[in-house]
């Protein structure tokens, strides 16, 4: 996954830690390459029979003060062509 977030820093990419998953549910800790100091909870949500993958960073530094970040992603079957 490759989103930007350049006007805020970069704490979209770097090493996941993967928790339990519960349902279409899936929680992760992510600490970014920029900042290894900070870890960034998040989920993966991922409803069975959606073409439809939500992610989310949770309380995510910025100048305006820490908020939630959500990214949709499609998501295709091993053999459909993009």
């Amino acid at each position: 996954m490759e989103t930007t977030y350049a006007a805020e820093g970069d704490y979209d990419t770097g090493s996941v830690r993967f928790g339990q998953t519960r349902g279409d549910e899936t929680v992760f800790e992510l600490i970014p390459d920029d900042h290894p100091t900070e870890t960034i909870a998040g989920n993966i949500i991922a409803p069975a029979g959606s073409s439809v993958v939500k992610v989310v960073l949770r309380n995510v530094p910025s100048s305006n003060g820490a908020a939630d970040r959500v990214t949709y992603f499609c998501r295709f079957e091993d053999d459909t062509e993009a």
